[in-house]
């Protein structure tokens, strides 16, 4: 009998609250919409911080790489400055097909410009000095072969760089899209107060 009593005295306090206070309800429902979405926009935050530290590691990795690559491209450049006329020999195929220059390699067009001091003057050098042709020659293909290598690397962190951008842009928007919404509700509580 007494917890009749009780749960009807509950009940009527409950009527009361609600008829002095028709806002309540909705109080209580914006304030708990509220609570949820603050916990979210905290997680949002720290994805958003997250994905920007991803971008700027892969950013100074790209400036690295790109450093790297001008730094080989120099000193490759200056080793073959000081050969030209092993470049000569090479552009002009003396010292066998080992060491031919190839229409796609980084350096051929150096090599073909150094070519055209003199046909001659540059076959009686090499056939002196073949041992520098040859060693030129590896150096001119290794150079190559690591300058496309440093590119392939650059090109596919600008590829990793881009994904990465629209990640954060796509976290950022989702961010904002909970403060907006964070601002409505607030403001809308305010009103029922």
């Amino acid at each position: 009998m007494k917890s009749w009593i009780l749960a009807g005295a509950v009940a009527f306090s409950l009527c009361l609250t609600a008829c002095s206070d028709p806002n309540a309800a909705r109080r209580e429902q914006l304030s708990s919409e509220i609570a949820s979405i603050q916990g979210q926009i905290s997680l949002a935050n720290q994805e958003v911080v997250q994905e920007r530290q991803k971008l700027a590691f892969l950013e100074n990795r790209l400036l690295t790489k790109k450093a790297e690559l001008s730094d080989f491209q120099q000193r490759a450049e200056a080793y073959f400055m000081n050969h030209k006329m092993a470049l000569a020999a090479i552009a002009l195929g003396i010292g066998g097909t080992a060491v031919a220059i190839d229409a796609n390699n980084e350096f051929s067009d150096d090599a073909q410009a150094a070519a055209g001091i003199g046909a001659f003057i540059v076959g009686m050098w090499a056939i002196g000095n073949m041992d520098e042709v040859i060693a030129v020659g590896d150096a001119l293909v290794q150079a190559d072969a690591r300058i496309k290598s440093l590119k392939a690397e650059i090109n596919a962190l600008n590829a990793q760089r881009g994904n990465q951008f629209l990640s954060v842009q796509t976290r950022e928007k989702s961010l904002q899209g909970l403060n907006t919404s964070f601002s409505s509700l607030s403001s809308e509580l305010q009103s029922l107060k």
